[in-house]
């Protein structure tokens, strides 16, 4: 074991969403704290272990606010010097301290495997010795063993199985009227979905063309270039096919944001993702089955979300998904006691207007889900059937649990192939659903409030009674509906083009005909205009605006077959605009 210290990389966040010290296989639910007595039995009897230590930073809540108050989603665009400065104040305040207790560690065996630059965190492995020092040190408030927890077991169903009755994943984006978002030109374009996960098969066709920023982390050094972190492409390479859930993430990522051109779309399609691997390998015995698996440390979770936040005035990140958990809470207060830093966490992802999206777990409690789930300011998800019916197998509490999706026999890419998909079921499928569906409102619009946006789904959401017997009902999301309602008016759907020529003698002129109707949510809302705009990059460029009786324009002296990008809104007689549908006239494709 090498006693070594690694300085904080990169501006970070608070964004440590699981120190929360998820049950691990050989421990209870709940039990996550340690006494200085029992961690010191366990390193005596394992000669060591992996921990978690919290330290005393001077000043750390007046400089973490510092960084919240430079998180909105439209930072970039304000003030972004002083969020890098609050960012780098935070990184020191906490780097400063690391190194006093490090020093004082001299002379002892330890590991460093992850700093942290946005919670007064460490994680280390320590023998008997060093975690005698820590435990004696002023500057340390509390030490923890680095618990690991696993990927829920989710089911594969067959084409011809009684579960395809259950949404595959064209009929589950119908169910939830994402279809309906894509009309009116929300697709997730521009947008950011992180998935910490067990990887991705990135070269599968599913993620064809779009932007996927990967990152490692695994205490056990399994990261693709053997250490315990990695960064850039191939990092978030998935695990080797015979340990259980190593393609777990590409199923997940593809729920998300998947688009193989063709007929396989994910919620939103046109979304980019950033893809983390935080899973390690383990053996059979350990995993106490028939078959090796991967499971997550919490510290590898923690490492990973504060990237996730250090790259929040950089792109455009509507969502986290966390498609894992264990334990069993029915009460919010104890799950955030025994999950402090994940609730610090979620919260300040929620300043920044950044939800975290985590998946209730499949054990089929009827009062209980599981962490980080658990945590009250997490966004927590059941899964549903097609009819509307709680899956058999999702947890659920009636105060815990948020929405439902469609978590059953789920159609989506796997890790066999670069074009191979299998149905799954489980609650891991339910949550990328909520998932995607936030980069569809995050590209209408980053200026509504999260909590606008989440009443908008209660509200728009389709009740579901659980099989609990319980009388309560929670919404199975609608994003469709909850994005039309959050439109005082909403823009024209069912947008066509073509593209003709005008011949004359001295030359040809090329034009793009473009049609549209009357979006039906407009009926009663006195539209008298529409606006026709050209997409210059991320800019609108108006091209005209036509009455509200006119669904036509012909945009003149065009290239030859030239891919163009328009944007149609509505106006009504009080002169406020809709939001933009988007459309590509595309040629070599039926529009």
């Amino acid at each position: 074991m090498r006693n070594r210290y690694f300085p904080g990389h990169g501006v970070g966040f608070l964004l440590v969403l699981m120190t929360m010290l998820i049950t691990p296989v050989v421990n209870a639910a709940g039990d996550t704290s340690d006494s200085k007595t029992d961690l010191m039995q366990k390193v005596r009897d394992r000669g060591y272990i992996p921990v978690i230590v919290q330290m005393q930073v001077p000043h750390i809540e007046t400089l973490t606010a510092d960084c919240i108050r430079y998180s909105g989603p439209d930072t970039d665009l304000r003030e972004p010097q002083k969020s890098m400065e609050a960012d780098l104040r935070l990184e020191a305040a906490i780097r400063n301290v690391a190194e006093e207790v490090l020093a004082a560690l001299a002379g002892s065996e330890y590991e460093i495997h992850h700093t942290y630059s946005t919670l007064p965190l460490l994680a280390l492995h320590v023998t008997p010795q060093s975690l005698g020092q820590l435990q004696a040190s002023p500057q340390v408030v509390r030490i923890a063993e680095d618990r690991l927890t696993r990927i829920p077991e989710y089911r594969v169903t067959a084409p011809s199985s009684p579960e395809t009755s259950s949404p595959m994943m064209a009929e589950a984006v119908e169910l939830i009227r994402a279809d309906s978002a894509w009309l009116a030109g929300y697709t997730g374009a521009g947008q950011y979905v992180a998935v910490l996960d067990s990887g991705i098969r990135r070269a599968h066709e599913a993620f064809t063309g779009k932007v996927v920023v990967e990152q490692c982390y695994s205490l056990k050094g399994n990261c693709p270039n053997g250490e315990n972190s990695m960064s850039g492409p191939g990092a978030a390479r998935m695990h080797p096919p015979q340990y259980y859930g190593y393609d777990h993430g590409t199923h997940v990522s593809g729920i998300a944001t998947g688009n193989d051109g063709g007929s396989f779309r994910g919620v939103a399609p046109d979304a980019n993702l950033i893809n983390i691997q935080v899973f390690s390998r383990f053996s059979a015995d350990e995993c106490n089955s028939n078959e090796p698996c991967v499971m997550s440390y919490n510290s590898d979770q923690v490492k990973a979300l504060e990237f996730v936040f250090s790259k929040r005035n950089q792109l455009r990140i509507a969502s986290v998904n966390m498609s894992l958990g264990g334990g069993e809470y029915d009460s919010a207060v104890e799950c955030d006691m025994d999950n402090p830093y994940v609730k610090q966490a979620i919260d300040n992802l929620r300043a920044a207007g950044i939800p975290t999206v985590i998946s209730s777990g499949n054990e089929a409690l009827c009062n209980g889900i599981s962490a980080p789930a658990c945590v009250s300011s997490a966004i927590s998800v059941g899964a549903t059937t097609k009819g509307d019916q709680e899956a058999s197998f999702s947890n659920f509490h009636p105060q815990l649990l948020d929405f439902f999706a469609p978590g059953q026999s789920i159609r989506s890419a796997t890790g066999g192939s670069n074009s191979s998909y299998q149905y799954w079921g489980g609650t891991s499928m339910a949550a990328p659903m909520l998932a995607g569906g936030f980069a569809l409102f995050r590209q209408y619009s980053r200026d509504v409030p999260l909590d606008e946006l989440l009443t908008a789904l209660h509200y728009s959401g389709q009740g579901v009674l659980t099989k609990c017997q319980t009388g309560v009902e929670k919404p199975r999301i609608n994003v469709g509906e909850a994005l039309m309602s959050l439109m005082s008016i909403a823009p024209p759907v069912n947008i066509q083009g073509s593209q003709s020529n005008n011949q004359s003698l001295m030359q040809t002129e090329y034009i793009n005909t473009l049609t549209w109707e009357a979006n039906p949510l407009n009926n009663d809302k006195n539209v008298v205009a529409y606006r026709v705009y050209q997409m210059v990059d991320e800019d609108k460029v108006l091209l005209a605006e036509v009455d509200g009786a006119t669904f036509a324009f012909q945009h003149r002296r065009v290239g030859k077959r030239n891919e163009m990008r328009y944007a149609f809104t509505s106006v009504d007689g009080e002169g406020e605009e809709s939001g933009p549908s988007v459309f590509v006239l595309k040629f070599g494709v039926e529009q």
